[in-house]
């Protein structure tokens, strides 16, 4: 994957990841077994709390701040071919 289309990728996953959360999609743990499989680059050790928790916040985290650059005109227009 080219690294400039890592934007589209992003803007998609969240995309789907709102339409399953709008129909309540089932989570099926097995998921994670694929996640727990793949060799992923630079793992970082996450600190001396609950590792769920952390990892919840995180991901609230990225999700916000996503959600915030979305809602600007630059983020607006992406996969429109407008700069």
């Amino acid at each position: 994957m080219e690294v400039e289309s890592v934007t589209y990728l992003a803007a998609a996953s969240c995309v789907v990841h709102n339409i399953c959360e709008l129909r309540r999609d089932d989570f099926f743990h097995e998921w994670l077994e694929v996640c727990n499989n793949i060799d992923q680059p630079g793992s970082i050790p996450l600190p001396n709390e609950d590792a769920a928790t952390q990892c919840e916040s995180d991901a609230t985290v990225v999700r916000d701040t996503l959600a915030q650059y979305f809602r600007t005109m630059e983020g607006k227009n992406i996969g429109r071919g407008i700069a």
